[in-house]
This record gives C-alpha cells, structure tokens and sequence, in this order.
C-alpha cells in the first residue's frame, strides 16, 4: 500500500491583505493532508512583487478556509 496516494488532497483558500495600503490578494493552494504550511505567503507574481517591495511584516494572512477532497 503506497500510503502517499491514501492521503486526501487539501484545497486552501486565503486573502493576504497590504496593512499599508489596503489591497488584498486572494488565492489557494493544494496540499497533501499531512503537510504543513508555515507562514507560506502565496506564489503569483503580484504577492511577489508586492511582498518584496513592502516587506513581509507589512502583510497579514487570514484564517483560511479547507476545502477538502473525496476523490483524490
């Protein structure tokens, strides 16, 4: 049995808001169930950019949502 494969997928959804000046981005991402995601902050282009040009402390994450899968 490939334990890996028994493992659900998980959807997470999340808004990471610029204490700055207000904007927010949305995004998601998938993980197996038993990963962990520290202090992951998104990985598009814009957060990117934004996190470099602001600082990291000048971002805040909020509670996200899970989606969990049946069929994965």
């Amino acid at each position: 049995m490939n334990y890996k494969k028994e493992l659900k997928m998980i959807y997470e959804i999340y808004k990471i808001t610029n204490k700055l000046n207000g904007k927010y981005y949305i995004g998601f991402h998938k993980r197996r169930d038993k990963e962990k995601l520290y202090d992951y902050m998104g990985s598009g282009k814009l957060i990117k950019r934004a996190i470099k040009k602001y600082g990291k402390e000048n971002f805040e994450k909020a509670d996200k949502t899970d989606l969990y899968s049946i069929n994965v």
